[in-house]
């Protein structure tokens, strides 16, 4: 019975892992994983949800970076999200609009938490890029390939959680014993 807990929890803090890394794409299960400054969370709109794929969504769910997207006072329309950089007080997008330029999205939260502004969006004209090694930036170009071994190891890790569930509520019942390794 040790060993069916130990394998358990081994699964359990893989799974962690693994829907820790899927949260920077957007697609986690979990939610609990925030590494931004902001309210901010990236996340995949399958049909279900308008098919814009990835977009970066406040805390209400409204899309602040999405395919679609245009700014009060420009002319641009986000086509697609190239990459996204962040650290601990900063987050950027580089986006590419319908005539495929490239274009930079600062989005930065209110200084007081007391303001009564919300979060900030600046978007900078073609050629500002910032080249910032500080920053740790993701790139949504593929998020299919990027992600694939990640949700196939996730979908084995639910598979592995359940079949290490059953047993360990069968040991617990005295139907099955590890020592001899079956059932009854």
């Amino acid at each position: 019975m040790k060993r069916l807990a130990l394998s358990l929890a081994v699964v359990i803090a893989a799974y962690i892992f693994v829907d820790r890394e899927l949260f920077f794409y957007g697609k986690s299960f979990l939610k609990v994983y925030s590494p931004f400054h902001s309210a901010i969370t990236p996340e995949y709109w399958d049909a279900k949800l308008g098919n814009l794929g990835f977009v970066l969504a406040d805390e209400h769910g409204m899309n602040i970076v999405s395919p679609g997207t245009r700014y009060f006072g420009s002319e641009i329309t986000v086509q697609k999200i190239h990459r996204y950089g962040y650290d601990e007080n900063r987050l950027f997008v580089i986006v590419y609009d319908s005539s495929n330029s490239e274009y930079l999205i600062s989005i930065n939260e209110p200084i007081k938490e007391d303001s009564e502004h919300g979060i900030t969006i600046v978007l900078f004209q073609e050629g500002k890029i910032i080249n910032d090694d500080k920053l740790n930036w993701i790139n949504t170009n593929n998020i299919y390939h990027d992600t694939f071994y990640y949700v196939l190891f996730r979908v084995i890790l639910i598979l592995l959680f359940v079949l290490f569930s059953i047993l360990l509520i069968l040991s617990i019942l005295g139907f099955y014993s590890e020592r001899q390794g079956r059932l009854f």
